[in-house]
């Protein structure tokens, strides 16, 4: 919209916004189509992982044994996945319990949640139930390696991710400014990579690329090194949800 009066405009700032404002005459405000968050979230989530795309096999049937070690992987702080909703809802749909579940965040190269963040993010439940740590990739003793992509990278992951029985990631998708979107493989890599896999993944080659850009999906180098290495040692079962402005479910993609 254009005006020639002062117009107010909210900026995104912390976990608030600031407003600023602008002159209407000079000022351009483009803002995505609001679409509504789903009626039930419950059901939503319940249809999409009983009936996940590809024709696979349904979530309840991801544990077949007590003794299986069970790791969900989902961002951290600076991500608005709904893990308080998610995680629990995973937790009820599993008809076998595992013997251990292991919740990561993937915080990439960034510092480490406090544990009253991890509370906020994940909710009692959760904290109760399961082992949540944060993901380091700065300390090698917690590194394994999975594979070379075809650009040469020896690429390294978070071992408790690696060593589990099963595994299950949770990602939120947007359109990203050099990967395209985020959510699906990049909640693996670079999400529980190691620093240096992570300073590769960012590298002038990788940002400066034609394709690395809003959007992009196809010959996107980004995209193709985080599928590379999310597909050598790859979750056995993904939830990805798509948010509206206010972070309200408006879609399930399992």
């Amino acid at each position: 919209m254009t005006t020639s009066s002062p117009i107010s405009v909210d900026i995104l700032y912390g976990r608030g916004h600031i407003s600023v404002d602008v002159p209407g005459d000079r000022t351009t405000v483009i803002e995505p189509a609001f679409v509504p968050g789903l009626p039930d979230e419950h059901a939503g989530f319940l249809a999409s992982v009983r009936d996940p795309i590809g024709d696979l096999p349904p979530l309840a049937d991801l544990i077949t044994s007590p003794d299986e070690v069970l790791a969900i992987v989902t961002a951290d702080g600076t991500r608005p996945v709904p893990n308080r909703k998610l995680i629990p809802w995973i937790l009820d749909e599993l008809r076998v319990k595992p013997k251990e579940i292991v919740v990561i965040t993937g915080t990439g190269a960034h510092r480490p949640n406090t544990p009253e963040e991890l509370l906020e993010m994940f909710g009692e439940r959760v904290m109760r139930e399961c082992r949540v740590i944060n993901h380091n990739g700065f300390d090698e003793s917690t590194m394994a390696e999975v594979g070379k992509t075809p650009r040469g990278v020896h690429a390294r992951l978070c071992a408790e991710y690696v060593k589990a029985d099963k595994r299950i990631s949770l990602g939120f998708i947007e359109p990203h400014f050099f990967a395209g979107f985020s959510g699906g493989p990049k909640a693996i890599f670079p999400g529980i990579a190691a620093v240096e896999n992570i300073l590769s993944f960012h590298d002038a080659y990788m940002i400066g690329h034609v394709n690395s850009t809003w959007g992009v999906l196809e010959q996107n180098p980004l995209q193709a090194e985080t599928r590379a290495v999310s597909e050598m040692c790859p979750p056995h079962f993904m939830v990805n949800v798509t948010l509206n402005g206010n972070k309200d479910i408006t879609g399930f993609y399992s």
